[in-house]
């Protein structure tokens, strides 16, 4: 007497549809045989093009290429013995049910998003003055430093400078630029640019907006400063 083929039921894809989540291929294996379920093969696809194969295993990395696009596949159920010993192969229902896979959305650390006023310089020393500021940040393959400071000064300032620096954990000096010159108004306004963190160490990183030679008087700026991991 011939033996029965082994069945997938409640086949389904789980997970977040965002890219970097992990989803996995979930079923229901039985047999009415007895026989144990042994090298059962998945299939993955995106649904609206032609069947790539993205991945053969039950579960699946989810791609920036995935971005904008439903998955779908197959699961085909087989036994480790008996026969036959393969069953036929099921669709799970296109994934997400709603919506398409999203990118995620990026962490923003901010470092500054107040108005700071710094207090008077001594006139004599004109020793340079800091304004701090800390967050703690893992490290990451990649990050952006957005930037927006306007710094503006009164009193006799005329020589005054102010320079915005990033700092890492480790003290290294990542990023310098300077936000107001001498005899200049104006500042760091609507800078992006693109940093590599993973040579960092986890831990605080700093930001340091340093006013230089600055005479009597006060130097102020307002604005924000972020990374956008």
């Amino acid at each position: 007497m011939a033996g029965r083929a082994p069945v997938a039921s409640n086949v389904r894809i789980t997970g977040q549809p965002i890219v970097g989540s992990t989803v996995t291929m979930e079923y229901t294996y039985s047999d009415a045989d007895g026989d144990a379920e042994g090298g059962t093969e998945f299939v993955w696809c995106r649904v609206d093009m032609t069947c790539d194969g993205l991945s053969t295993t039950r579960t699946y990395v989810l791609q920036s290429a995935d971005v904008g696009h439903k998955l779908g596949g197959h699961v085909q159920p087989k036994s480790a013995t008996g026969s036959p010993n393969t069953g036929v192969h099921v669709n799970p229902p296109v994934w997400p049910a709603s919506g398409t896979i999203q990118a995620p959305t990026p962490t923003v650390v901010t470092f500054v998003e107040s108005p700071i006023v710094m207090t008077p310089f001594n006139a004599l020393t004109r020793a340079p003055m800091t304004y701090t500021a800390n967050a703690p940040i893992s490290g990451s393959p990649s990050a952006r430093l957005e930037m927006d400071i306007h710094a503006a000064a009164n009193g006799t300032n005329t020589d005054a400078e102010v320079w915005m620096n990033l700092y890492a954990p480790n003290g290294t000096r990542v990023f310098r630029q300077r936000c107001r010159g001498p005899s200049e108004s104006g500042g760091c306004r609507n800078v992006s640019t693109g940093l590599d963190l993973s040579m960092y160490p986890a831990g605080t990183w700093r930001v340091e907006m340093t006013a230089e030679r600055l005479s009597i008087g006060q130097l102020g700026f307002s604005g924000s400063i972020k990374l956008v991991l």
